[in-house]
């Protein structure tokens, strides 16, 4: 089936503070996916907090488990026809920036009739069967950030899918995808900006 269109992630070279943390998350429906958590984390406070009481946001396991929920929620509706009912629903899992950046360039391409978002950026391909998360790892970034891998199965084969996440309204929301074909990793956010100034 086809859905949405979008850019296609990439390569992301990414270090990592190493705690192998593993647990398996099976979706009752066999139909749809069934997801391994694989957690590379830096310092987590056991209780969430930090010493002066506030959260911790460098909490990797938090990291990795909203992403592990938000590709879960993803592929059950994916693989029941429902992929629409995903992407109505999409800006809960997104930082405002990335929102804002999305809903402007989304205008643009309508006005100028063209096709900025030429495949489906969450799952980085047109075409879906049979969607499983078999990993997700996450990694520490400075500014309350973390980058976060998803290994996707579609139509059997794996696919990457490599982020850029920010703790924003008390939990981990997707603030980029990432996409290149070098080693560098190349921004849909910044890819989003020049395309909106260009058309400016």
């Amino acid at each position: 089936m086809k859905h949405q269109p979008f850019i296609a992630a990439g390569i992301l070279l990414l270090s990592s503070c190493t705690l192998n943390i593993k647990t398996t998350a099976t979706a009752d429906n066999p139909d749809t996916c069934d997801s391994t958590l694989q957690a590379d984390r830096g310092t987590v406070s056991e209780t969430g907090k930090d010493g002066d009481g506030q959260e911790n946001t460098s909490d990797m396991q938090a990291a990795a488990g909203q992403i592990r929920h938000i590709y879960d929620e993803l592929c059950k509706l994916y693989n029941a026809g429902k992929a629409e009912e995903f992407l109505n629903n999409e800006e809960q899992y997104l930082t405002v920036e990335f929102q804002n950046l999305y809903s402007q360039a989304k205008k643009v391409e309508e006005e100028n009739q063209d096709y900025f978002f030429d495949w489906d950026f969450w799952i980085s391909a047109q075409d879906d069967e049979d969607l499983k998360v078999t990993g997700v790892t996450t990694t520490e970034k400075p500014g309350n950030k973390a980058a976060a891998d998803v290994t996707l199965i579609n139509f059997g084969t794996p696919t990457h899918i490599h982020l850029i996440l920010k703790y924003e309204k008390g939990k981990w929301l997707i603030d980029d995808f990432i996409f290149s074909d070098d080693e560098t990793g190349s921004s849909l956010k910044q890819s989003m900006k020049d395309y909106i100034e260009d058309n400016e």
